[in-house]
């Protein structure tokens, strides 16, 4: 958490105050801005002077005046409140209102350490553990965090657990860690069950144990947490950590994207846009819309699909154009290569090889692989471009690096360009993650002895992989038959042992 965030409402409930305000803060926690205004208005009281603060900083019950806000609450800490002091603390440190200064941040938080607020102790613990004004120390974060659970802010044993858990803390004791988010958990604080959830999930601190997981996710979802709604439901739609139930699984994301939590609107419209069981492409239509809120360059880009396609919606490739167009705008990757095929196919937009060429090209240097292989495409086979075979095999390389389809690709290259070598390299590369043509290329040249010392038995084997990989395959299928056709019943049986081997040595059909 690189942030404090202004959380009003927990502050003041760490003060003594008066009745009148007791009522006031009851007022702010329901919501009630309007009343807390007209009752604060004019009242001197530092309550008043913070509580009115408060709501023209967040544009709460009044139109927004930061400027404004920020003044209120500093005329609050002239008089010596300290939840205003604790507030204008994190706005000093964070930069939020006013200029970032650490050194203010530390003399309000003292201020109000020295009045015996719980929050305090926690930022200055926070400030410790990060290095922010001063120096990193560890032990003293844990003094001061300690302190502040000791004060009552249960929120601390987020903290404690983060301190404990970091790989480069001088405290670090991963137990320790781990019975301080459990404390919390057991005190309902939402952020050390999340984080207790994503640990189990992660299974990089302890081993994974997806169950752990998701009873931490459903436990933050009682208490309305829409990421904990959002990961139990899909956990008990895609079965992790427990069987499949789809009847929870749609009522727990239905409940997140019902509260606007973006990730569960848009698995919603996947759901519904790939799921065999579910596929309804006008309710797919209408989560990516939902989604389009906030403009969410994924759900911008599904959209635009739709409108091209006319699956979920009247056909539309200009509106589609439009929306694809946006998403690239907002750096989405597969957006502007999609809008570099529907400038080349002249789908939604007049047809331009050279604007196609363009947007492919800005994809392409920012590591997108499809934009990459189609600039290696129009270079190799001179489309558009004048043909030039080194720059195709340039981009196609950079293609391969992370793709293995692209790998099989240029493994052929070389092939036809009788660099063997470097054929075998890229074709095995490809092969070993599980790519079918290579494994079934390679089964051939086994076979047929080229290039390969001949081996019907690494031959079966290999072609016996890509059958798995793609079930049925005719070409495959006919391939493997030939091959076996030369062997006899032991060899098969030897094959067959092969074929696990390299299953297992690749890790092969997992990926």
């Amino acid at each position: 958490m690189r942030k404090i965030f202004v959380l009003i409402i927990l502050l003041l409930l760490t003060t003594s105050c008066a009745s009148k305000y007791d009522t006031l803060m009851s007022s702010f926690k329901k919501g009630e801005f309007k009343r807390v205004f007209k009752e604060c208005s004019g009242d001197n009281d530092p309550e008043c002077k913070f509580l009115l603060g408060t709501l023209y900083y967040n544009g709460l019950g009044v139109k927004k005046d930061i400027k404004r806000g920020v003044n209120l609450i500093k005329e609050s800490v002239e008089k010596g409140f300290a939840p205003a002091e604790i507030d204008l603390a994190s706005l000093y440190m964070n930069g939020n209102g006013v200029p970032q200064d650490y050194e203010k941040a530390i003399e309000l938080y003292r201020s109000a350490m020295d009045k015996g607020e719980a929050l305090a102790f926690h930022n200055m613990g926070y400030l410790y553990a990060n290095g922010l004004g001063v120096q990193i120390d560890y032990k003293k974060s844990l003094q001061l965090i300690e302190q502040s659970f000791a004060k009552g802010y249960n929120d601390a044993t987020w903290m404690l657990g983060i301190i404990h858990l970091r790989p480069k803390s001088t405290i670090r004791d991963v137990g320790i860690g781990i019975n301080w988010l459990e404390k919390g958990a057991k005190l309902n604080v939402i952020k050390s069950i999340l984080l207790l959830a994503e640990i189990y999930e992660k299974g990089e601190i302890v081993p994974m144990d997806l169950t752990k997981s998701l009873y931490y996710y459903e436990r933050a979802a009682t208490f309305g947490n829409i990421k904990g709604q959002h990961k139990a439901g899909y956990a008990y739609y895609s079965g992790l950590g427990t069987p499949v139930n789809l009847k929870k699984a749609f009522s727990l994301i239905e409940k997140s994207a019902s509260n606007g939590f973006v990730r569960s609107i848009i698995l919603l419209g996947n759901i519904y846009r790939i799921d065999k069981r579910f596929k309804d492409y006008t309710k797919a239509f209408y989560w990516y819309k939902k989604a389009l809120k906030g403009s969410n360059p994924y759900a911008q880009r599904q959209l635009g699909i739709l409108y091209v396609s006319g699956n979920g919606v009247k056909r539309d490739p200009k509106k589609g154009f439009d929306l694809i167009y946006k998403s690239a705008n907002q750096n989405d990757l597969d957006s502007a290569y999609l809008l570099g095929v529907l400038y080349e196919k002249g789908i939604g937009v007049k047809k331009s090889f050279e604007t196609a060429s363009k947007v492919f090209d800005i994809a392409a240097s920012k590591g997108h692989t499809g934009s990459q292989a189609k600039l290696a495409e129009y270079y190799l086979k001179g489309t558009h471009f004048k043909k030039d075979t080194e720059k195709g095999v340039q981009w196609l390389t950079k293609a391969a690096k992370y793709d293995r389809y692209n790998q099989y690709r240029l493994g052929l290259l070389y092939f036809d360009q009788k660099q063997i070598a470097k054929a075998k390299f890229w074709l095995e590369k490809a092969a070993k993650q599980n790519e079918f043509n290579s494994q079934a290329f390679i089964a051939l040249m086994y076979f047929e002895g080229v290039h390969y010392k001949k081996n019907l038995i690494d031959a079966y084997a290999w072609i016996n992989i890509s059958l798995a990989n793609l079930p049925g395959n005719k070409n495959n299928t006919k391939i493997r038959n030939n091959i076996e056709n030369k062997m006899d019943m032991n060899q098969i049986k030897n094959a067959q042992k092969r074929t696990r081997e390299l299953i297992k040595k690749y890790n092969l059909l997992k990926k």
